[in-house]
């Protein structure tokens, strides 16, 4: 079965994408034609036919050399091959990202089918697969729970309301409010990180599933579009509920904001993704 690069993703078509080789032949042809010329031109002297003669053997070998450089430029875009997606699949540490390329390959190592529409069910829960896997990275879990922090920083306002010293009394109260709202924001990931690996878990039992459908077909040469139809209604209900959680990730990066954490992380460039990872992997002391 033949795939394209496009039936991986956007993000994935574009770790394919190599800038096109130039051409240093074309390039030295160029150079080493004009010196040619004009030791020729030298050699000629006043014979002006073979100028000309030797002026139009230039200009044809100088618009051949250009239209060769300008056509190593175009990069035709071929079908998928299995040394692309096993590049891809050294250059991921996500195991699930790792699984879906397996799948890919199974995919690709289908016999190919007489029938162009029985191989629309794959394509679609290849490119709903790709599209989930995408928008669901690993979120590890925070260092600390929300629940010890609140106790942290009620542990502090109390503390606060016992000092006499009205300065190291402010001092205790903010520390109580930073902690509440690390607490406030670690609730969130909790919940951004359960959703996260629930939608995972279903994506690997649905890639496992896909995989001893593709495996079937393979062994009985007799496809079954039913089940591939029943995998790929799986898989988009996975994918719309991964729309979901990418505009959580969205609302928990506004509520952080919002929270002016301490972590400069936050305020910093890059996506919710990186800026998450950073934050719950940080390992302050309670």
């Amino acid at each position: 079965m033949d795939l394209s690069p496009q039936d991986l993703g956007e993000t994935r078509r574009a770790r394919l994408a190599r800038p096109a080789p130039r051409r240093r032949a074309a390039a030295r042809q160029v150079a080493v034609s004009a010196v040619a010329f004009l030791i020729l031109f030298w050699a000629a002297g006043a014979h002006g036919f073979v100028a000309l003669l030797l002026l139009t053997l230039l200009m044809t070998k100088l618009v051949a050399a250009l239209i060769c450089r300008q056509g190593g430029a175009i990069r035709k875009v071929g079908p998928l091959t299995a040394a692309q997606v096993q590049g891809l699949m050294r250059r991921t540490r996500d195991p699930l990202e790792r699984e879906y390329l397996n799948i890919v390959l199974a995919a690709m190592a289908l016999p190919r089918i007489p029938e162009p529409t029985a191989e629309v069910p794959v394509r679609e829960a290849i490119r709903s697969l790709g599209s989930a896997i995408e928008k669901l990275p690993p979120v590890p879990a925070p260092p600390h729970s929300a629940q010890k922090l609140a106790g942290r920083a009620a542990s502090l306002a109390d503390e606060a309301e016992r000092e006499p010293d009205p300065v190291v009394a402010a001092t205790l109260r903010r520390r109580a409010e930073a902690r509440q709202r690390q607490a406030q924001t670690t609730a969130l990931i909790e919940t951004l990180s359960r959703r996260n690996a629930a939608l995972r878990q279903e994506l690997s039992d649905q890639l496992d599933s896909l995989h001893t459908s593709l495996a079937a077909f393979g062994m009985q040469g007799v496809w079954s579009v039913g089940e591939m139809a029943e995998v790929a209604a799986g898989i988009q209900w996975v994918a719309l509920h991964a729309n979901a959680l990418a505009a959580a990730q969205v609302e928990m990066d506004d509520s952080l904001h919002a929270a002016h954490l301490p972590n400069p992380a936050y305020n910093g460039p890059g996506g919710t993704r990186q800026r998450l990872a950073r934050y719950v992997t940080e390992d302050t002391e309670v």
